[in-house]
């Protein structure tokens, strides 16, 4: 298990290997939120609720937010208080074509052609996207994953996402203590 906590920040990579189940894995997550939230962030009342795009909150408690994923024997959790956070973990794999096309800007493109492990960019990609989308609470909808994850800036509907709304992104990558197959994908906002 990976442990990254700071006062107001709290990341958790928890290793399963164990072949879970999706069914599985989520409780288990979810299990970790509340433990960690009771922990760490004092939170009383954690009972969670669910918007309409799916993204999980406490029902009683808005400052502390979190985020959970998981894939084939890994599960991450982000926490943070006052503020919004996103985050995705996916098994390095080709995403489809139709995919690529409809979601990825050219520069996305340019830097899958140029890259020496196309897979591995794939996924990057892809993971930044998703957790920007989760972050944001907006769900994962052709506007959201339509933004350029180049660079230290991103383009979202033609609108320049700036650094005064403060979107991190980091990049987690544990192949020593999982397998080469896996990118973690963090975003702060």
């Amino acid at each position: 298990m990976l442990i990254w906590h700071k006062k107001d920040f709290l990341l958790v990579c928890y290793f399963t290997n164990n072949g879970f189940d999706d069914e599985s894995e989520s409780w288990i997550a979810r299990k970790m939120v509340i433990d960690y939230s009771r922990q760490l962030f004092e939170v009383v009342d954690c009972e969670i609720g669910e918007e309409e795009n799916g993204k999980k909150f406490f029902i009683n408690e808005k400052e502390v937010c979190f985020n959970i994923s998981h894939t084939k024997g890994c599960i991450v959790i982000a926490m943070r208080k006052g503020g919004q956070i996103g985050i995705d973990v996916e098994c390095v794999r080709k995403k489809s074509d139709k995919v690529i096309e409809r979601y990825f800007s050219m520069d996305e493109k340019e830097q899958i052609q140029n890259a020496d492990n196309v897979e591995l960019a794939e996924t990057v990609i892809w993971t930044k996207k998703e957790a920007y989308a989760k972050c944001t609470g907006e769900g994962l909808n052709r506007s959201t994953l339509s933004i350029n994850t180049m660079g230290n800036r991103f383009v979202l509907s033609n609108k320049e996402v700036d650094d005064s709304q403060g979107y991190t992104y980091y990049n987690l990558n544990s192949a020593k203590n999982y397998n080469e197959a896996n990118d973690f994908r963090l975003n702060l906002p």
